[in-house]
């Protein structure tokens, strides 16, 4: 997965928040571990603790996973995430060694005498069933790593050549050419390893104008890298290779602080602290992503996210934003306001961020308002099939028995390869499916529709 944009456009924060939520969820009942390369010898441990044990302190479904003896457990001190950067590992050497610890992964591969790798993590049973309908299939537990930036990634030859010319020596001309060649050598690398080793890779890119040099009286014509991406912007320092071979590549294309107006006076969208004008409360930006590359979906639509840059990638009050915007699952007056999904809890844009660190059930009905309405945007196919008002839903969920309370306090909307987390899975689908009366989730009571003992 790609995130590329201009300089300040929090590319590394997204990319690093996407990578530790997945690997949070899957910690909550298996092992994982997460490796950072930074090859713009940039980041800063506290600060990288700061976003994902803020993850772990703010989202209900995984706060109670992380402490021991009261006190939160220090992921990186146990080596669950782990930092290197270019002044440790030069990029081939980093690829080797990445190399390295996923054939270590996996338990059938030979290991040679003598060789030290970790201890290999044994293959999970999934609930899905393989090609011939009986045999349950079997996976790798997901690893993630994160390389930030793509950019910057330089060999051991590609530094000894910058080493051993002066500036303006045309002796150096040949290493960016090296220097580009080698990326893509590890970028094409890359896709068969991962799958192999059922392993997530994360990078970041920078984005550039190109350069249009003209050769008669005309202009020269604007030039587009990829369909979805604005003219003449292009990535800088990186093969075709890297959006070719993604999954799915997201470009920054602005942010700006989340303010009520354009202007600071204005006024916060949504402060954190009762105090007008605090500091400390000005670090919310919203970034508008395009999705430029996609293998699986279309390719050509922005989403607007909000980020802190203390805190990381904030998903539910970007949920939030996202339904408010839209004006869809509330009740009430502009100004005050509750959800369809929680009518019991009064809402106001300068208090919902405090709301969501203590109302139970507050993230999750947020979470299934906002599901319901990218189906709608996404998924028009899907949504065709189960279409319902969300006020219907709502009250039909409830006549037929089944308790919105529990819904919203003891359920997620993510998979977990773990068929007994104490806390239930529950996707989109499965809630409009209950609403239409053809299916009872398998951790249910039939009878009293609740969860079983």
């Amino acid at each position: 997965t790609g995130v590329v944009g201009k300089p300040h456009m929090f590319k590394s924060t997204i990319a690093k928040s996407i990578v530790y939520l997945a690997a949070l969820r899957l910690l909550t009942t298996i092992k994982t571990s997460v490796l950072l390369y930074d090859t713009e010898i940039t980041i800063i441990e506290d600060h990288q603790r700061e976003i994902f044990e803020f993850f772990i302190n703010h989202f209900d479904d995984l706060k109670p996973f992380f402490y021991e003896d009261g006190k939160i457990i220090d992921l990186i001190d146990n080596n669950i995430i782990v930092f290197t950067n270019k002044e440790k590992y030069t990029g081939d050497e980093f690829y080797e060694f990445l190399k390295k610890i996923l054939k270590a992964k996996d338990p059938s591969i030979k290991r040679d005498k003598g060789e030290e790798l970790p201890e290999p993590m044994q293959p999970i049973e999934t609930p899905f069933l393989e090609r011939d309908g009986v045999t349950r299939f079997k996976m790798l537990p997901p690893t993630f790593n994160d390389v930030d930036s793509i950019t910057e990634f330089t060999t051991k030859a590609d530094d000894e050549m910058q080493e051993n010319h002066e500036l303006g020596d045309k002796g150096a001309n040949p290493a960016f050419m090296t220097q580009g060649l080698n990326k893509q050598r590890f970028i094409m690398g890359l896709p068969t390893m991962l799958a192999k080793s059922n392993h997530y890779t994360m990078m970041t890119a920078q984005v550039g104008k190109a350069i249009n040099m003209n050769t008669g009286p005309m202009p020269s014509a604007p030039q587009k890298q990829l369909t979805a991406m604005k003219n003449d912007d292009v990535l800088k320092g990186v093969s075709s290779k890297f959006v070719s071979l993604s999954n799915v590549c997201f470009q920054a294309l602005k942010s700006s602080a989340c303010l009520m107006t354009h202007r600071i006076e204005d006024g916060l969208r949504y402060p954190l602290f009762q105090t007008k004008g605090n500091q400390y409360d000005n670090d919310l930006f919203e970034v508008e992503l395009l999705c430029i590359r996609n293998k699986n979906g279309p390719t050509g639509w922005t989403i607007t996210i909000l980020v802190s840059q203390s805190k990381g990638l904030l998903t539910d009050l970007t949920e939030f934003h996202y339904i408010k915007t839209n004006d869809y699952g509330f009740n009430g007056s502009r100004d005050n306001y509750q959800l369809v999904l929680l009518p019991e809890v009064n809402l106001t844009r300068t208090t919902i961020r405090r709301k969501l660190e203590s109302t139970p059930g507050l993230q999750r009905a947020i979470n299934i308002t906002s599901e319901l309405l990218q189906l709608q945007h996404f998924k028009p196919g899907w949504w065709q099939m189960y279409e319902c008002d969300i006020q219907d839903l709502y009250k039909g969920i409830k006549e037929k028995g089944f308790d919105w309370n529990e819904i919203l306090t003891k359920t997620r909307g993510w998979y977990s390869l773990d068929v007994n987390h104490p806390i239930k899975e529950l996707c989109i689908i499965d809630l409009l499916r209950m609403y239409k009366e053809d299916y009872i989730p398998y951790w249910m009571d039939p009878q009293t529709k609740r969860i079983k003992a």
